[in-house]
């Protein structure tokens, strides 16, 4: 390294800043507009959370109890107090910059910092087996890392919390420190706690998605070599660790599991991984796309929690290293554990369980995901996180290998930058990610005057993007709304919801504390309710206020009647239509 590693170090936060722009695929003053993520996607979700943040914090509201979604009692937010990092600095820039650009930046940061605590841990992995010019391999480890594509998926997805991935590496560097040093060391200990907990800052589950397999395979490394000095300092520190964190996230722990719209979600299978993800990329590559036929098959309705692509030059650098360098074959076991675990809990291939004799194969994770917590890990396929730190680990040693036999500085750089381009090439899962307006129609800003306003009642209900458009709209007209979520789906009563919604009634309405219907057209007409809805909002409502192709609002009449109201008992309905 140079004698001025500061400035070294500052140079490779800057190239991989440019890295992560390139996998965005957009020039910059287009992030000035747009929201990195997809139509259908959380992005707009996580924006809300981010706004209500800045907006608590100067207008004197609860910050983690969402006095303004589930109008009129309001839903516990308290799972927001475990996930700092997932929405930390989003809030804290959205102070002074647009929400949009503010979760962009972040986003970038993020996957800027993956690279480099993966660079930090390579070169100090290929330090200790002595390989000459770690440095190289180890920029070649953090590229990997970054650009995998399960990180490009999940960007795409809008799921901000899952890019915080740096903790991870250095939970791996401080572990194998702790467990290396001939005397007991406080001070790594304590540093395998602290990325431990960081870990799971981002994403709760990453504590199962990522902690778990490092920590097993540890454990396991361990037993093989009869190293029980070792073994007994991952315990000690495994079982402070956890400690640590179920301290840290014990509120939001005990909202999860006692939450129906959390435990009650099902998708093992689903959103597993396929036998063949592992050698399938994106089928949005635009080479491919056209030469292999079989990813649309593998992928086709999983792409996002499905990928788990290792690479074609990913793949023949880590069987270079796997064969030639000794030190290398403790990563195969992690992956191989990673990539088991990311199957789920039955065996699949293109995308369909594969049978035997008209049974299902049933996988290890089958005995883990009715465990309490296991239980709310629906998606294996995110096991795939732990896979890039191996294949990441792999490609540096081929790498280290590869320039190790070459004698000539200026064929190493030749093919170090050749091999580069083409990983990056090969990974590339979308060709520009997706993006999402960062504006609202000026009508929907407008409701944010009109201090005679309740709540606003967002249809169709039952829609999941309908209801996350409804909360990123909720940053413009600053309205309570009758549903809405933090995570997943609303807590909100479903037969309420189906009452308002079925009648359209402004009585009810009213006495549900809605003055504003919003039906969401687009979203309607995607499962088939556009002109229902559209019918019984003009009979109930009158003709709306403003309408375009993705929406229509309604005011909602005031009913002046001499019949008693009928209680209806809107908030203990225990039968949804």
């Amino acid at each position: 390294m140079s004698k001025r590693p500061y400035l070294t170090y500052a140079l490779i936060l800057l190239g991989y800043f440019a890295l992560s722009l390139l996998v965005v695929g957009h020039p910059p003053q287009t992030l000035l507009t747009h929201f990195i993520g997809s139509d259908t996607g959380d992005t707009y979700e996580m924006a809300r959370n981010v706004w209500w943040f800045t907006y608590a914090l100067q207008n004197g509201e609860p910050v983690f109890y969402q006095t303004w979604l589930g109008y009129p009692d309001g839903i516990n937010g308290i799972v927001l107090l475990s996930l700092p990092l997932q929405y930390f600095p989003m809030w804290g820039l959205a102070f002074f910059l647009p929400l949009h650009v503010a979760y962009n930046f972040t986003v970038l940061l993020w996957m800027t910092l993956n690279g480099f605590a993966m660079f930090w841990l390579a070169r100090d992995r290929l330090l200790h087996s002595e390989l000459k010019q770690p440095v190289v391999p180890a920029l070649f480890a953090g590229m990997v890392y970054l650009i995998f594509p399960v990180f490009q998926a999940h960007l795409a997805e809008g799921h901000g919390g899952l890019m915080v991935a740096w903790a991870a590496p250095l939970y791996v560097y401080a572990i194998f420190r702790y467990t290396e040093t001939a005397m007991f060391s406080r001070q790594w200990l304590l540093l395998c706690v602290l990325y431990f907990y960081l870990t799971t800052t981002g994403h709760i589950l990453q504590s199962i998605y990522v902690l778990v397999p490092v920590t097993l395979a540890f454990g396991l490394g361990k037993l093989w070599q009869w190293d029980w000095r070792s073994l007994w300092r991952i315990v000690i520190m495994g079982l402070l660790a956890s400690l640590v964190v179920l301290v840290a996230l014990f509120p939001a722990i005990q909202d999860a599991l006692t939450a129906s719209n959390i435990t009650s979600t099902g998708g093992f299978t689903r959103f597993s991984t396929d036998l063949l993800a592992v050698v399938s990329p994106s089928f949005f590559h635009p080479l491919w796309d056209n030469v292999l036929m079989y990813p649309r098959a593998v992928l086709g309705t999983n792409l996002v929690e499905g990928i788990a692509y290792i690479g074609l030059i990913g793949g023949i650098l880590a069987i270079v290293a796997l064969v030639q360098i000794r030190p290398s074959r403790w990563w195969l076991l992690l992956a191989f554990i990673a990539w088991l675990l990311s199957l789920g809990p039955v065996l699949k291939i293109l995308d369909q369980p594969m049978l035997i004799a008209g049974n299902t194969i049933p996988l290890p994770f089958a005995l883990l995901q009715d465990l309490p917590g296991f239980n709310l890990a629906r998606t294996p396929g995110r096991f795939s996180f732990t896979l890039a730190i191996a294949i990441a680990m792999l490609v540096a040693y081929g790498v280290a290998y590869l320039l190790q036999k070459m004698s000539d500085a200026r064929l190493r750089s030749i093919i170090v930058i050749l091999l580069a381009c083409l990983t990056v090439f090969d990974y590339q899962s979308f060709w520009s990610q997706p993006l999402r307006p960062a504006t609202v129609p000026q009508a929907i800003t407008d409701l944010r005057d009109d201090d005679s306003l309740q709540a606003i009642f967002n249809i169709p209900y039952q829609h999941a993007l309908a209801a996350k458009d409804a909360l990123f709209y909720q940053t413009a007209h600053q309205q309570p709304l009758i549903a809405g979520q933090i995570t997943r789906t609303t807590p909100v009563n479903p037969a309420k919801l189906a009452l308002l919604q079925a009648t359209l009634d402004p009585v009810l309405l009213s006495q549900a504390g809605a003055d504003v219907v919003i039906l969401h057209r687009r979203r309607a007409a995607s499962i088939g309710q556009l002109d229902s809805l559209t019918s019984r909002a003009n009979a109930q409502l009158g003709d709306p206020l403003y309408s375009d192709d993705e929406i229509a609002i309604y005011s909602v009449p005031t009913m002046i009647t001499n019949t008693p109201i009928i209680d209806y008992t809107l908030d203990n309905m225990a039968v949804p239509f």
